[in-house]
């Protein structure tokens, strides 16, 4: 599970720093990453250790100077299990000022509404 996570934050942070040019979200100082979780509702347990494992590598990322010098950020919208709050936290994420990448080991699942999938 670890290295899973890993592997997809080092993707997540190719793909980030590639863009970096344009992609609103990242400046020459920061790169803010957003992750669709359930906070809140029966699986709230599941995407709080999802944040936690996150920040971890987060904050492991930062204490080594980031990724060419920037530092990373993270934001996490609760969808609280409710695939209506998932496409407006997703809608709310593509939204100019708020262009986030998701993420993370449950906002992805298709049986769990396609967090990711809903924008």
């Amino acid at each position: 599970m670890k290295l899973k996570m890993m592997v997809a934050l080092s993707a997540l942070t190719l793909g980030t720093v590639a863009q970096a040019q344009t992609t609103q979200g990242v400046s020459k100082t920061e790169v803010l990453i957003g992750s669709i979780q359930d906070m809140s509702g029966p699986l709230a347990g599941y995407g709080k250790q999802a944040r936690n494992g996150m920040l971890l590598r987060i904050d492991e990322l930062n204490e080594q100077g980031g990724v060419h010098g920037r530092k990373f950020k993270l934001a996490v919208e609760d969808s609280g299990y409710d695939p209506k709050k998932a496409v407006l936290a997703a809608q709310k994420a593509g939204q100019p000022g708020q262009d986030l990448h998701h993420g993370g080991p449950l906002g992805d699942s298709p049986e769990h509404g396609s967090h990711a999938g809903a924008v």
